[in-house]
């Protein structure tokens, strides 16, 4: 008998097949194993890389009978590729995060490899001091369609998570204000709540 995780899932995947780049692989899920980031992304970038995510395209080779087009755009099939990195709607997401893919024709481990580095955020995020909690707030303006939302992740002071909220609202305003709002809105959630100390951070100078 022994332990099932993710990890040793992909270990044994990895022992049971032929990669040309398994050197390289090896090298990059080890680091992305070790990152201080949530298990539920380390276990979406190993679905991504393998093909296990639940898009169209692989729905329609398992015989699903589904639109192949993508729902936001409506313009390609929704492949993994597509969802991630070429649809319209997730290039604007990365030039609001100032992030860059690679333009391979298919997913793998070099598509998110040059975000896998010793430096991975949660280095430079600390504690809130004993009996707070901390909440982390940010913004975005979308140009097309004309929208914009707010989003904070409150945490404890162990680091665990709290609660997450996001909104999504049209109109045309200042990067100022979302931030602004978001935080009145974050402020609003520790009210009711009944949060007596916290902290606020944003990014927005």
């Amino acid at each position: 008998m022994g332990q099932y995780s993710v990890k040793s899932a992909y270990v044994h995947i990895q022992n049971t097949k032929v990669s040309p780049s398994s050197a390289d692989d090896s090298g990059f899920w080890k680091k992305l194993w070790k990152l201080k980031i949530p298990s539920k992304i380390k276990n979406f970038f190993w679905r991504a890389t393998s093909g296990f995510l639940p898009t169209k395209d692989l729905l329609r080779t398992r015989k699903v009978n589904v639109n192949e087009l993508c729902p936001i755009c409506n313009e390609a099939p929704k492949t993994v590729m597509h969802a991630l990195v070429s649809c319209n709607f997730a290039d604007q997401c990365h030039n609001l995060a100032d992030t860059t893919f690679s333009s391979s024709a298919q997913i793998n481990y070099n598509t998110f490899a040059g975000f896998i580095s010793s430096d991975d955020g949660n280095e430079q995020w600390h504690l809130p001091p004993d009996n707070s909690v901390k909440i982390n707030v940010d913004a975005t303006i979308f140009e097309d369609p004309r929208r914009y939302s707010y989003n904070f992740l409150t945490r404890d002071h162990s680091g665990f998570l709290v609660e997450a909220i996001s909104k999504c609202s049209p109109g045309r305003v200042t990067p100022e204000f979302v931030e602004a709002l978001g935080i009145r809105e974050a402020l609003s959630w520790t009210k009711m709540k009944g949060y007596r100390n916290v902290v606020v951070e944003t990014d927005c100078l």
